[in-house]
């Protein structure tokens, strides 16, 4: 992730990359001020761009982990229902992720996208 970028944008996506992946992909490598921080259990992404960080995660420890760090049980069934935690993702992310809780200081904003649309929360 870039020590330059002063936004990142968090994203749990769980089940299958979508076909317009690789065109996703190629517009976060035009826009390397912006760092992606996508939680999944998806395949592994070819050509990853330097600015797009992917952590392999099962659905079931990613709920565990929010479960932990919210002190709340969030258990979903199904992994459309992880937009109820959506306005907390940028905190899951700095308290789950060393090298994004050491960049903190310097982002601007953090944006939990869910479903394509991106809330913006500032710092």
């Amino acid at each position: 992730m870039s020590e330059s970028s002063s936004i990142c944008l968090v994203m749990p996506y769980f089940g299958q990359w979508p076909f317009w992946m690789p065109f996703f992909l190629q517009s976060c490598r035009f826009n390397p001020s912006v760092d992606w921080l996508l939680y999944t259990d998806c395949q592994p992404l070819d050509h990853c761009p330097e600015n797009v960080r992917v952590v392999q995660i099962s659905l079931n420890d990613y709920c565990r982990k929010v479960s932990t760090k919210l002190s709340i049980d969030f258990s979903p069934t199904k992994a459309y229902k992880l937009c109820d935690i959506r306005p907390n993702a940028p905190n899951l992310a700095r308290h789950c992720h060393n090298s994004i809780s050491k960049q903190r200081n310097g982002l601007r904003a953090w944006k939990a996208p869910g479903r394509i649309r991106i809330p913006l929360i500032r710092m």
